[in-house]
């Protein structure tokens, strides 16, 4: 028995055919299928737009046949057909029987005519028509020939009736196949689409940091940064299925920012010493080539010296290594804006690596006419540069200079990528704006036409625009591009909210946006009722729902629980309160609102709520759910029934009101 299973084990690893052989595949992997059923289709092949994926999910698709009719289906016409193919498919409708020529053809569709091939075969095998005529009808069909049409009416019926089909029932079919005929795909083209779909899936299945490497690769030199920058979002919710258990092994692929001694030209996946080398393990690193400023050649001699020489110790050894032909200090600038020379000294020391830049460009050039006069660097003796400042482990030390704030880091990251990569000005505020946000940019573009959504995003634009005509005549309207780390929105601010919230849509102000969602202008934009600062309460009334999982917290959620209990009592108004909430009090001249607390526990095999009492009430302040999300993991407070605040008059308003509503001036 031991021989016989060597033996078939080599005999399989003999044969094995390469996992990238496409050829191999048979399109019944059910883990691939999950892929499309979740409608996780970023970097599918035809598969990746919005309504697409609504349709997935509806379909649930199994096999090959239904991914070929979903291509087919999703374009004007055969949309209407959707619902019937999928009451069909799961039973919820039955099949309508029509004839027993028309039911072979459709079968394969649940008597839906999707293809030009099933009107075809209907008009040949039911009418008599030959094949060609029949195409040829097809064509006049769509071409909306109808004298020509109606000239095979009669054959039609005249050979349908011959099959046993009642003259009514031909005619009633003959106008269906009008319909049909109109805008049916070819079926060809919709299986040759469906096929590479199913490659492209299978891939992104089971090589999903190679598939999302090459495909954002793609996309960033196709395309406008903002047109891919939401894929790095997608990538996050990207999964990574165990091929035998089909268990999610984790979720997200890690795409981490550019590294001089990492990143190779393209996105690539990049494996941290000792880690094992399969499709579940390495991260993303960000290809040096979607640097502003930095060129192709400069690129190419630092990943051959990286090769030749290994990695670069510092800034000085980087700029010695690389022709200085080659390497300028546009091209260093770019470098270290976008974090890829950390490695070699600090993130923290951005701005000292970016005063010494003039020196260490010098300092390579003369090791360069060294290394050529066969002088001094050719026996290994150190530059006069070198001799002139102490030497580390890195080359001569960096000049001071004032480390950059964050907001200056992140702003000096997008200048050379377009967008930021190591952070986001967003992330500081996550534990508070999870708790009242509703969507995030890139959801509000699925999201119900006139749904009411409140965004965290940081203002990327304001493009102001004069009315013409209406009552606003000569007023001043908002057209605001928002973003946050999934992406950017198109936002409206006609003129009333212009006039009382424009100081708050500055470019790089970070706020919370509260509008309703409209696509009277194709793709999804925000009409915004009110903007409030991002360290604001953008709702009014509710509960804190606060989530304890025991699950997560693996056994310390009794220490926990203790932990949240002290954080709130201490929150609670009538409480000894810490200096973030005086310094409130102070700021608003009145005591601020407070919030009923809810807190629910989840255990394996059930969820209770916890006993609170009503009387206790806390004040929300950014400090407090910035601790419960430390203690509890992210997403596990919310305000729970909150509205947005209302428009109210000043001779009415609560002073606290005013700084709620992002500082609205009545004036």
């Amino acid at each position: 028995r031991v021989g016989r299973g060597a033996e078939l084990a080599d005999s399989v690893k003999a044969s094995a055919a390469h996992p990238l052989d496409l050829d191999r595949l048979e399109a019944n992997d059910d883990n691939v299928f999950e892929q499309f059923r979740r409608g996780d289709t970023t970097g599918i092949f035809q598969f990746e737009s919005g309504g697409m994926r609504r349709l997935l999910q509806e379909m649930k698709p199994d096999r090959l046949e239904d991914l070929i009719a979903a291509n087919a289906l999703f374009r004007p016409g055969p949309m209407d057909l959707i619902p019937d193919y999928n009451r069909r498919k799961h039973g919820a409708e039955p099949v309508p029987k029509v004839h027993e020529i028309v039911d072979r053809y459709t079968s394969e569709t649940y008597g839906v005519m999707v293809y030009q091939e099933q009107v075809m075969q209907i008009v040949h095998g039911l009418g008599g028509i030959k094949l060609r005529d029949a195409y040829t009808l097809i064509k006049n069909i769509s071409k909306k020939k109808y004298d020509k049409i109606e000239k095979e009416r009669p054959k039609f019926v005249a050979g349908a009736q011959t099959q046993g089909l009642a003259k009514e029932k031909a005619e009633a079919l003959f106008e269906l196949i009008l319909k049909f005929a109109g805008y049916g795909f070819n079926k060809s083209h919709s299986t040759g689409y469906a096929i590479v779909a199913y490659h492209t899936a299978y891939l992104k299945t089971y090589f999903p940091n190679q598939y999302m490497a090459a495909f954002l690769t793609f996309e960033s030199q196709a395309n406008k940064v903002s047109d891919w920058i939401p894929y790095l979002e997608d990538c996050r919710r990207t999964r990574f299925v165990d091929p035998l258990t089909r268990q999610t092994r984790k979720v997200g692929v890690e795409v981490r920012p550019p590294d001089i001694n990492l990143s190779q030209s393209d996105f690539t996946v990049v494996f941290v010493d000792g880690e094992a080398r399969t499709a579940a393990n390495g991260h993303v690193r960000f290809g040096l080539r979607a640097l502003k400023g930095v060129g192709d050649k400069a690129i190419a001699h630092a990943m051959e010296q990286r090769a030749k020489s290994g990695p670069f110790s510092g800034l000085y050894d980087f700029t010695e290594r690389i022709p200085s032909g080659i390497l300028n200090k546009t091209a260093m600038e770019s470098l270290i804006k976008s974090g890829a020379l950390d490695s070699l000294h600090s993130r923290q020391l951005r701005s000292a690596m970016l005063a010494t830049v003039e020196g260490a460009l010098v300092a390579g050039q003369k090791a360069a006419a060294d290394k050529a006069s066969g002088q001094n660097a050719l026996f290994g003796g150190p530059s006069p540069a070198a001799k002139a400042a102490p030497v580390s482990a890195t080359g001569p030390s960096l000049a001071r200079a004032d480390p950059w704030n964050e907001a200056d880091t992140l702003a000096k990251e997008k200048e050379v990528l377009g967008f930021y990569v190591s952070s986001h000005p967003l992330d500081h505020w996550k534990p508070w704006y999870n708790a009242f946000a509703t969507h995030t940019a890139a959801a509000v573009k699925t999201a119900a036409p006139d749904a009411r959504v409140v965004v965290a995003a940081m203002v990327q634009s304001q493009r102001q625009i004069t009315v013409k005509n209406g009552r606003s005549a000569g007023q001043k309207m908002g057209i605001l591009t928002i973003e946050d780390p999934s992406g950017a929105c198109e936002c409206v601010m006609f003129s009333d909210c212009f006039a009382k919230y424009a100081h708050l849509a500055a470019a790089e102000s970070v706020v919370f946006v509260l509008g309703r969602v409209d696509f009277a202008r194709g793709d999804a934009q925000i009409v915004i009722d009110r903007l409030v600062p991002i360290e604001g309460l953008p709702l009014d009334g509710g509960k804190l729902r606060i989530f304890v999982d025991e699950q997560r917290l693996n056994g310390l959620a009794v220490s926990a629980m203790e932990r949240i209990a002290t954080l709130v009592r201490t929150h609670a108004p009538n409480a000894s309160s810490p200096p973030t909430i005086e310094a409130r009090r102070a700021a608003v001249g009145d005591a601020p609102p407070t919030f009923p607390v809810e807190i629910i526990i989840g255990t394996i095999d059930s969820v209770a709520m916890l006993a609170v009492d009503p009387k206790l009430k806390v004040v929300l302040v950014p400090d407090l759910l910035r601790s419960i999300t430390k203690e509890l993991g992210e997403g596990m407070v919310k305000l729970a029934g909150g509205v947005a605040l209302d428009k109210v008059e000043k001779q009415d308003r609560p002073r606290w009101s005013k700084r709620r509503a992002g500082g609205d001036d009545d004036e």
